[in-house]
């Protein structure tokens, strides 16, 4: 089994821009040569796929939209790239810092046990535990109260005091 090369970022970055491939930084969209906005750019998604032609081949890269448009920006490729807002589809200029893999761990909820679901299925917000090792989906709820509530319930055994809930509350 041949073992596949792996392209660097910098020569992934270089390729898309000589491509036409262009970033917008007020609204965080990821253009096409063509001009077609790339959906992975808005739609929850945080990367896209590109063929790149690298020694007369094709090569199909898989890029991460924010890493893309912090290169654009400012020719530099950072450790990590943050998110302020921790919404990692917001890939708006303003909302893009650099960063290194420790700051970047830190800058989450410190509200545990729901995840916003950015896909818009019906519901807003998904309850889920750990607890297994992987991923558990309790159930979808309408509120982010609601979702820390039953998921909270769920690990601890009991419902969570006023206090937890408005230390929730006042970290969204």
């Amino acid at each position: 089994m041949k073992k596949e090369k792996r392209i660097d970022e910098l020569t992934k970055f270089i390729a898309l821009d000589q491509m036409g491939y262009t970033y917008d930084d007020v609204t965080g969209i990821v253009t096409t040569p063509k001009g077609r906005e790339l959906g992975g750019t808005k739609n929850g998604w945080v990367y896209f796929f590109s063929g790149i032609e690298i020694d007369g081949k094709i090569e199909v890269v898989q890029t991460y939209t924010h890493r893309f448009a912090y290169w654009y920006m400012t020719g530099d490729i950072p450790e990590a790239v943050d998110h302020i807002d921790r919404n990692r589809s917001n890939n708006r200029w303003s909302n893009l810092r650099a960063s290194n893999a420790k700051h970047n761990a830190t800058n989450r909820s410190p509200i545990r046990g729901f995840i916003v679901n950015h896909r818009q299925s019906g519901t807003k917000y998904i309850a889920h535990s750990f607890m297994t090792g992987r991923r558990e989906i309790l159930g979808h709820f309408d509120s982010p109260v609601d979702a820390f509530v039953y998921s909270y319930g769920v690990r601890k055994g009991e419902y969570p005091t006023q206090e937890a809930i408005n230390a929730m509350l006042e970290s969204l």
